[in-house]
């Protein structure tokens, strides 16, 4: 099983999102530009692809959405 990375970009995240997930094989890494964008990310994937094994990242040097 072959690691890769993919990467949904913060301009058009909503059209590649289903994508990205179906291309994506078992253990593979899925950078995402959010933490909203990660957690429909994991919500897609276990609605379209409940089997796959993949990880949602948000890098360490996005804005984060925090509240006050």
């Amino acid at each position: 099983m072959a690691e890769s990375l993919a990467l949904i970009d913060d301009d058009n995240w909503a059209a590649n999102l289903e994508q990205v997930i179906r291309n994506a094989q078992d253990g593979d890494t899925i950078i995402v530009p959010n933490f909203s964008v990660q957690a429909l990310a994991e919500r897609a994937k276990d609605e379209l692809y409940p089997d796959k094994l993949l990880l949602f990242v948000v890098p360490e040097n996005t804005s984060s959405e925090v509240g006050n």
